[in-house]
């Protein structure tokens, strides 16, 4: 029995020889899929390289260049426990640190001293928060820094008699 010559089972389309173009030139799927390979590369390049401006932003080149460039944020220092109560824990002392340490620590995570503001606003609850909407009721911008609102809590919930009360 004589043995038969085997077939190469790949057609034109899959041997890489035959990887030019055919008689009416057009190019050949691999051509294609390389091409479109290359231009998905190429795209999502561009795409890493030019963040998307929100919507309502003008695109300019100062915009674009600011945005490649911001810098990340700090690591989120622990916020300080609420503070409700002059006599409570934490003390108004030991809470006004924290703040101050939050504050300075994390201070690239807050646009500006209002918003710092607010931030220790919302760090309080019960008889402190009461304070502090008596000069917010009608005009809620009352606090333009945290320090105006630390200082209010010292004056309304401090203790007059924290030396005497140390000892």
């Amino acid at each position: 029995m004589a043995s038969r010559p085997t077939r190469s089972h790949t057609s034109h389309r899959d041997d890489p020889a035959h990887d030019s173009s055919d008689d009416q030139g057009q190019l050949t799927d691999r051509q294609q899929i390389q091409l479109l390979r290359q231009q998905v590369q190429q795209l999502l390049a561009a795409q890493a390289v030019v963040p998307t401006p929100p919507a309502d932003t003008p695109t300019t080149a100062a915009t674009l260049t600011t945005q490649m460039v911001k810098p990340h944020k700090s690591v989120k220092y622990p916020d300080p426990p609420v503070f409700s109560e002059a006599d409570g824990d934490p003390s108004l002392i030991d809470w006004t640190l924290r703040i101050k340490d939050k504050l300075l620590l994390n201070k690239d995570h807050f646009d500006d001293k209002q918003h710092q503001a607010l931030y220790v606003i919302g760090r309080t609850g019960g008889t402190a928060a009461k304070h502090i909407l008596a000069y917010r009721e009608n005009e809620p911008d009352y606090f333009k820094t945290a320090e105006e609102v630390l200082d209010l809590l010292r004056r309304t919930m401090g203790d007059p008699h924290k030396r005497a009360n140390i000892r």
